[in-house]
């Protein structure tokens, strides 16, 4: 409710606290009526709401958390002392009814099973309600039972659970809330429960919280839930969290010299378990670490990583005493911050671990305005014992001007290239021109993506000083307990 002050205060506001400290994200409270709530719920303006019941209306339109956070009682109320026997006597009976409230449309399979006929008059929401009742518009409403102890109570019914809603954006935020409530049930005294408590005292009945309760929530109105940034910052904290208890984890593609099969390298590739071990699509993981500004951060991650990692590769049968280099995804926006460079560079010599021993691959998602500051961060990595290589060329941009401008040491072509190997004649050319390019500037190529034998094959033809290959077709990503094995 809102209290005096215009404070928000009640049993939802403290629920959400209990969450809050759980899951440190930031929210504010919207008060609206629940029809215009509902609306801003689909059109994602909304994150969440409160107290909303789980009926075949909303089923198919919202996401609810799995466990409910509390039941209602509801009241058929009146101006006067009267029974349902002696409304059966009324005519012209008016009824209020709150708009898309399931638990308040309860009534009228109950009126119609005692023969009791009624006019409905749907508002937007209790406040009007209780105005049009005290001014003798209507003659019933139904309402909360805690709420409407002014009012006569003629009927007295059990409403629905309750749950908290959300949309496709917010599922993930549900999906938490919902782990938080279970690790709530696991203690001795069950927090909701004491919350439940003192606010409804005697409603509460018996141990079990989950079986026996029936409790009323004392709100005027539909409380919601919202926040521009609550996604966001969830979303990052949810990432972190993420990192810290080692969800991510780093697999390692080896790339080979395809002449000689020597490996000349490994790209770390970024994984994600998430609940029950099952593994997050790459594609729907990156998309959220950058959507979320989280791509910097997530890259001094695995950099680190891969500095715990290299001593320990170094010792493995296949590149020992050979060698060799680890490759880094990164965005071109990451590379445009200075900051990111600086703090790259810090960790790359405080790591002893000398030039040329990782490289920084760059997705090329290139605006022509970034394009002075990253070549003077590219040369500032070069000096300090980076390796750079343009990932996925040609898949974007396709601007073979950028081999000229940017001073890079590796160009990767895009798989859509390496995919038309012994098809496309056309995709041959292309893949052989970028070749001839990049040796002009003596810079090196890597073909990923080969994953059959005849393109292993027209690949290993090719006069290949320095052209290297990476792909399914020699090895998927492995782990660093594979990679001993091969």
């Amino acid at each position: 409710m809102v209290n005096e002050e215009g404070e928000m205060e009640g049993y939802y506001y403290d629920l959400m606290k209990l969450f809050e400290d759980e899951l440190s994200f930031d929210y504010e409270f919207i008060v609206l009526p629940l029809s215009e709530g509902m609306n801003q719920l689909v059109s994602g303006d909304l994150d969440l709401m409160l107290g909303i019941s789980m009926n075949n209306q909303f089923k198919d339109q919202f996401i609810f958390n799995h466990n409910w956070t509390n039941k209602e009682i509801f009241g058929l109320f009146s101006l006067e002392e009267v029974s349902l026997n002696q409304l059966k006597e009324r005519k012209d009976l008016k009824l209020g009814l709150v708009r898309g409230d399931s638990n308040a449309n309860k009534v009228l399979e109950i009126l119609k099973a005692n023969q009791i006929e009624v006019t409905v008059y749907y508002e937007k929401d209790y406040h009007t309600l209780v105005k049009k009742l005290e001014e003798k518009e209507i003659d019933l409403y139904v309402d909360n039972l805690i709420k409407a102890s002014d009012y006569y109570l003629v009927y007295e019914f059990n409403g629905q659970d309750v749950y908290i809603a959300g949309n496709e954006n917010s599922e993930l935020i549900i999906e938490e809330i919902d782990r938080v409530i279970e690790e709530f049930m696991k203690q001795g005294e069950y927090p909701i429960t004491l919350l439940l408590e003192e606010y409804f005292g005697n409603s509460i009945e018996g141990d079990d919280y989950w079986n026996e309760i029936i409790v009323g929530f004392a709100l005027f109105t539909p409380l919601l839930v919202i926040s521009p940034s609550l996604k966001r910052k969830f979303m990052r904290n949810q990432i972190k969290k993420d990192l810290m208890a080692r969800r991510y984890f780093l697999e390692y593609q080896p790339i080979y010299h395809p002449k000689t099969n020597q490996i000349i390298g490994f790209e770390s590739l970024l994984r994600l378990r998430g609940k029950n071990q099952q593994m997050i699509s790459p594609m729907k993981m990156m998309s959220n670490i950058e959507k979320y500004g989280m791509s910097s951060y997530v890259s001094f991650w695995i950099i680190d990583q891969v500095i715990k990692d290299y001593h320990m590769l170094k010792t493995c049968r296949c590149v020992r005493e050979q060698p060799f280099y680890i490759s880094v995804n990164c965005l071109f926006d990451d590379i445009e911050n200075q900051q990111f460079v600086k703090g790259v560079i810090k960790k790359l010599n405080q790591s002893n671990l000398g030039m040329n021993k990782i490289c920084l691959e760059l997705v090329e998602r290139l605006k022509l305005d970034d394009l002075e500051t990253i070549m003077n961060h590219i040369q500032l990595l070069k000096h300090a014992g980076f390796i750079i290589s343009m990932d996925e060329f040609g898949k974007e941009y396709a601007n073979l001007d950028l081999l000229h401008q940017l001073d890079v040491d590796i160009i990767k072509i895009d798989k859509l290239f390496i995919e038309g190997i012994g098809i496309d004649s056309l995709k041959e050319e292309v893949v052989l021109l970028i070749y001839k390019l990049a040796l002009i500037k003596n810079q090196s190529v890597i073909l990923d993506g080969v994953e059959h034998s005849v393109q292993h094959q027209i690949i290993s033809q090719i006069k290949n000083e320095k052209l290297y290959v990476q792909g399914n077709y020699y090895n998927k990503p492995l782990s660093i307990e594979q990679i001993f094995d091969l």
